[in-house]
């Protein structure tokens, strides 16, 4: 009997070596080995899966593309949408329905809309009285014969306080702090009819005002500017075709301006808007209504694109990512680039570059920037 204890021991023992040997080994191959810097804080990089909800998290890196630090959170997937205001960044969930509040001093908290993780994720998304307000996907309504999305404004404590059906497929909003203007198309699923939509919804007295403008236009995120709201339009292939001006109060067009393929998004600096595109950035002038010729060339590589921008006091802050090769392995450092982030001063012309690296076994599906906050 004492033979057989020793013998069981002896194999448990073994046991428990293996186990902590397969564990350490599993540990090796899954933490990324690549050196942490010591730098100042510069950027966030937001990083998720598009399939997956167990492979998100949040980098801190510095000016030269060096992490700092990487926290994982744990059930976010595909974070595409964004706002950034007075130093907030909120990260939305497109295909899961848990998102994401960085504040001014770095602190995150996650959370659901509509307190339900089981429901879809937001098209668009934004702060709104120390909650927030925003737009979730929908799906076809034949008795509605049209898409439909949910406008549910929610506060701080989760509480939700309007919800409402709207026929819009959205994507983008802004706010002038009294109504949230949300734009994108509307389809017709009948005669598969798609036409450019704007909607204005009054945050205090919860009204609701449309205007559908033209056949195969697909209005993005839209800028508020002197009373008037801007939006660039794509055709039906995503191509760039034109900006918008609607008055805010009528939501009539006003004026109508073609752009090339270059420009998609526009922002607000300084109180005067700027079209973004992947080789410059340039205003945008109100007469005649037009892009503007005093731009800013952006670094190019062999397929750009901008998807991201976002405005810090009179800098534009833009992800620049390839979209032939949205991931390259920097093997020797254990990271990958998935993209660099052009920092431009409107101001001087000037515009710094900082490499968007990532560890080689973090997603790339997704990525969102943020600047740290000053």
């Amino acid at each position: 009997m004492k033979m057989h204890h020793y013998h069981k021991t002896v194999v448990a023992a073994v046991s428990a070596a293996i186990i902590v040997a397969a564990s350490l080994i599993v540990w090796y191959v899954a933490v990324p080995h690549y050196e942490r810097s010591n730098e100042p804080a510069a950027y966030r990089i937001i990083y998720s899966a598009m399939l997956e909800s167990d492979r998100g998290g949040v980098l801190t890196i510095d000016r030269k593309g060096g992490i700092i630090a990487d926290e994982r959170v744990p059930e976010l997937q595909d974070v595409s949408v964004y706002s950034y205001e007075n130093g907030e960044f909120i990260a939305g969930g497109q295909r899961s329905n848990m998102h994401l509040i960085i504040d001014k001093d770095g602190v995150m908290r996650s959370f659901h809309l509509l307190d339900n993780p089981n429901y879809s994720g937001v098209m668009s998304i934004g702060p709104y009285g120390g909650g927030v307000v925003a737009v979730m996907n929908g799906n076809d309504s034949p008795e509605d014969d049209s898409y439909l999305n949910l406008l549910v404004v929610q506060d701080g404590a989760g509480k939700v306080v309007e919800r409402k059906i709207l026929k819009i497929y959205t994507e983008g909003q802004a706010s002038d702090g009294r109504h949230l203007f949300i734009t994108g198309h509307e389809l017709t699923l009948s005669s598969n009819r798609y036409q450019g939509k704007i909607i204005r919804y009054g945050l205090s007295d919860r009204s609701v005002k449309e205007q559908v403008t033209d056949d195969a236009l697909l209005y993005l995120r839209p800028v508020v500017w002197n009373n008037h709201v801007l939006v660039a339009g794509t055709d039906m292939n995503g191509t760039p075709r034109q900006i918008d001006m609607f008055d805010a109060n009528t939501l009539e067009r006003t004026d109508s301006t073609t752009v090339s393929s270059d420009f998609q998004t526009l922002v607000i600096v300084a109180g005067k808007p700027w079209a973004v595109g992947t080789r410059q950035i340039c205003p945008v002038i109100e007469r005649p209504f037009a892009i503007g010729n005093q731009c800013i060339s952006m670094p190019t590589g062999s397929s750009p694109y901008v998807s991201q921008a976002i405005v810090v006091d009179t800098r534009i802050v833009m992800l620049v990512r390839e979209s032939l090769s949205p991931a390259v392995k920097v093997t020797a450092r254990g990271v990958k680039q998935v993209g660099i982030i052009a920092d431009a001063d409107t101001t001087t012309g000037k515009v710094s570059t900082t490499p968007a690296l990532i560890p080689t076994n973090r997603s790339s599906d997704v990525i969102l920037g943020a600047p740290v906050a000053p």
